[in-house]
């Protein structure tokens, strides 16, 4: 799915870019696939989350939703600022096993909540 797809492609990006850092052009290229995927992502995620719920609860959830990202995007550039101190590559790091952590957390929903272990990937 798109999901699976856009994640996987923000991921591998997320690595790379940590791998090659130093390497100005590259770094900006493997950019792109993260720019595209991330807003392809979020709104996939926020129809995921909206289909999930009665017609007069949607409203609420996209909010939530809406809430939670401005919340973890407040965050995030907080820590990427200190991570940077750490190393110029460790924000690119700390992303791409964020982003595989919500990829397993997204899993293990699909397959305890949804009950529908066929729409995700064995893990």
């Amino acid at each position: 799915t798109i999901f699976y797809t856009g994640t996987a492609l923000a991921f591998v990006a997320f690595l790379l870019n940590g791998l090659f850092y130093q390497h100005a052009l590259l770094s900006w290229l493997l950019v792109l696939p993260i720019g595209i995927c991330m807003p392809i992502l979020y709104a996939n995620c926020l129809t995921l989350f909206s289909n999930a719920v009665d017609e007069r609860s949607q409203g609420w959830v996209m909010g939530f939703k809406g809430s939670i990202n401005a919340l973890t995007m407040t965050v995030a550039a907080g820590l990427s600022g200190y991570l940077t101190n750490l190393g110029a590559n460790i924000p690119f790091y700390f992303a791409a096993i964020s982003l595989l952590l919500a990829l397993l957390i997204w899993c293990r929903y699909q397959k305890t909540i949804m009950h529908s272990p066929d729409q995700c990937i064995n893990l």
